[in-house]
């Protein structure tokens, strides 16, 4: 904190002296200033200390407090020049906020300016033609280059901003469009029970619904798009995530929108297995341009999910994210019932001693994988299977890394099945056959936090950040970030700008993106 805030004890001051303006809307230099003069009652050295404070800007910062207002009559002021004596003994006001302005002006500031003008219906007819005019006369060349450089320049100054700078820079934005002023007219069914200062500086808000006297919380954020009253507007769940819910609490108690574990609810917790599942739609959870207005996002958040994974994490939580296109793919989405079932404990248990292990082909292996792996099956040198009888129940397969010599590709059982001692019977199967140096794999955060690879004697080496993925709206297709590397995008893209980066163009090209939540290293040597 500012040393003259601790040196003049503002803990202690009064907020509601400040000109009935929020404490969250003044610096603190203005807030010093206003502490000042409540304190001296003295107008004189409250002008001087406005010049210690801000030496290049202490006349605006007066002019923005109303300081001139309280100035009567003519005051001895030695200490300050002619120039500015004249200024705060004039008598000439700004048309808009009526604030004292030299007899050059008519507006203390550009926005008065604007603001006093916006209100002469001339002045909005002429401009508004102006304006058509000028775009009327543009070629389509010319309508492109322009916002696309429009485009440019904000997205360049805002990669320039520092991340509190950006931070700040947006949540002004929302306390402008969530003023507490408007409220009432935005939202005429609905009673808020709280005053202006409890507003800016509380989370959750109170309020009633006017109909039916139904009480309840909303949050700012809220208030940005939909506040509608919960009895008198049900909350329509999401088809899928009910489809999900009702299909565990078949199986095990569990509860719904639950928020005793973190601060954001868990879509579905089942607290005697400390296990949680989460249903992510791809608009919802990604960013970039949208048809629904509520769903544009350009300030990308790449631990959006990985956040809440490691929250759950310090509550001794393991948290699950079902994508949206895994539950409309339909064999995908019996890969995530047998993924829950594995989870609750209730798969059919076969033991790795009653079982074979045997190289298999890769048509073979392709087919399991795809039918049994999340991510489908990738291109491997060793293919190996696990075979109660004639039936494979469970896979391992092996690829060449550059630094690492080896790489556990794929590992997957078959549906329905628990394999207890598959993966160690696997793994000594290659180590015997292939005697490695050194053996990698990956666990995806998402659903799996690599307990198997610690029982099998890997060491962990670190977290790696999110990976991505881009997705056209409305189709619900997730594509590799792979097929999309910069040096391929000329042939890909319809506009493509080299100096913009991979993720810039394909947001561009009305493409959106989603992140995950990384994976787990692991690291075995021999």
């Amino acid at each position: 904190m500012n040393r003259r805030l601790l040196e003049f004890e503002l803990a202690s001051f009064d907020y509601s002296k400040i000109n009935n303006i929020a404490y969250v809307k003044r610096n603190r230099n203005a807030l010093l200033l206003w502490y000042y003069y409540n304190k001296t009652s003295d107008i004189i050295s409250t002008v001087l200390f406005a010049k210690k404070l801000s030496p290049l800007k202490w006349f605006r910062l007066l002019t923005k407090l109303r300081f001139f207002d309280i100035i009567e009559e003519k005051y001895n002021l030695p200490e300050i020049t002619p120039q500015v004596l004249s200024i705060l003994i004039s008598k000439n006001k700004c048309k808009e906020c009526s604030a004292l302005i030299t007899e050059k002006n008519q507006f203390c500031s550009v926005m008065c300016s604007n603001v006093y003008k916006s209100k002469d219906p001339l002045y909005i007819t002429s401009l508004s033609t102006s304006i058509i005019k000028y775009h009327n006369n543009l070629t389509p060349e010319e309508k492109t280059n322009r916002n696309t450089k429009i485009k440019l320049s904000v997205r360049k100054f805002n990669s320039e901003l520092s991340k509190p700078d950006r931070t700040a820079k947006y949540t002004n934005n929302n306390i402008r469009y969530t003023s507490f002023d408007a409220l009432t007219e935005r939202f005429p069914d609905v009673e808020f029970l709280f005053s202006s200062e409890f507003y800016y500086n509380n989370k959750y808000l109170p309020v009633k619904c006017k109909k039916c006297s139904f009480s309840w919380e909303i949050t700012k954020t809220t208030t940005l798009s939909r506040t509608l009253c919960t009895k008198c507007h049900p909350y329509k769940k999401h088809k899928t995530q009910t489809k999900i819910f009702d299909y565990i609490n078949a199986l095990v108690p569990a509860k719904e929108n639950d928020k005793s574990v973190i601060s954001n609810e868990l879509d579905i917790y089942i607290p005697q297995k400390k296990i949680a599942f989460e249903y992510n739609g791809l608009l919802p959870h990604s960013f970039g341009d949208s048809k629904v207005f509520y769903y544009n996002n350009h300030v990308i958040d790449k631990q959006y999910h990985l956040r809440k994974t490691e929250e759950c994490l310090k509550e001794n939580v393991q948290l699950y994210h079902i994508f949206e296109d895994e539950f409309i793919d339909i064999i995908k989405q019996k890969i995530w019932y047998s993924v829950i079932n594995t989870a609750l404990g209730l798969n059919e248990r076969i033991f790795a001693r009653r079982c074979k292990v045997k190289e298999i082909t890769t048509t073979t292996a392709e087919e399991f994988c795809t039918a049994n792996h999340l991510q489908g099956y990738c291109p491997c040198g060793v293919k190996l299977g696990l075979f109660f009888g004639e039936q494979l129940v469970q896979v391992m397969t092996f690829r060449t890394h550059k630094k690492y010599q080896n790489e556990i590709a794929r590992f997957c059982s078959l549906q329905g099945f628990s394999i207890p001692g598959g993966a160690g019977k696997l793994l000594k199967y290659f180590e015997r056959q292939y005697a490695p140096k050194a053996l990698i794999s990956f666990a995806n955060r998402r659903w799996s936090q690599g307990n198997v690879y610690e029982k099998l004697g890997f060491t962990f080496l670190r977290n790696t950040p999110p990976n991505y993925f881009y997705f056209r709206e409305n189709e619900n297709i997730l594509y590799k970030r792979e097929h999309f590397q910069k040096h391929k995008l000329p042939g890909l893209l319809e506009n493509f700008f080299p100096e913009l980066t991979e993720i810039q163009n394909m947001l561009n090209n009305k493409y959106r993106i989603i992140f995950d939540c990384g994976n787990k290293l692991y690291l075995k040597t021999y």
